[in-house]
């Protein structure tokens, strides 16, 4: 286990729900002082990297909440899938076409128009979004990340020139 000897090394581990992993962890570390970054993990991480920390001073803990742009891609991609779909869409119907004629005329060219039109003006949207939301992101001047608790570190100017140093 973990000592109160002088730390070989400063290990900055990244931790999202690794809850069944964090005695292995503290177990093969033993001469390492162990920076445990907690990205807001959903399961018991953190009640365990806290007792952890109780017990051996040399674990340090942050926790980092962090923003997505994930809706946004989630739409750019939603758009590529259609215009993408449109145009299996048509070569669907040109072969049915060419083997069986004409059923309803400009039906096929008016449903791939529209289905294409609209997936490119979401690809589209999806794609300036992005750059919108980046834009805003850098114009309201925060930081990447935001630590929400420190845990062993008697002040928070140490996390700052601990992070700085690397």
């Amino acid at each position: 286990m973990l000592s109160n000897q002088i730390p070989v090394k400063i290990s900055v581990v990244p931790l999202y729900n690794e809850e069944e992993n964090i005695d292995a962890l503290f177990q093969q570390h033993t001469s390492y002082e162990i920076i445990c970054i907690n990205d807001d993990s959903h399961d018991n991480t953190l009640k365990n990297l806290v007792e952890y920390h109780q017990l051996y001073p040399q674990i340090k803990i942050d926790g980092i909440t962090s923003f997505s742009f994930l809706p946004l891609k989630v739409w750019t991609y939603v758009g590529f899938i259609i215009a993408l779909v449109s145009l299996v869409y048509a070569s669907f119907l040109m072969l049915i076409t060419i083997i069986f004629g004409i059923d309803v005329p400009r039906y096929a060219s008016l449903i791939v128009a529209v289905l294409f039109l609209g997936g490119i003006q979401l690809l589209t949207l999806g794609i300036i979004g992005e750059y919108i939301g980046r834009v805003y992101e850098e114009v309201k001047g925060r930081p990447l990340y935001l630590v929400r608790d420190c845990y062993g570190f008697e002040n928070r100017e140490q996390v700052t020139d601990k992070i700085t140093q690397n």
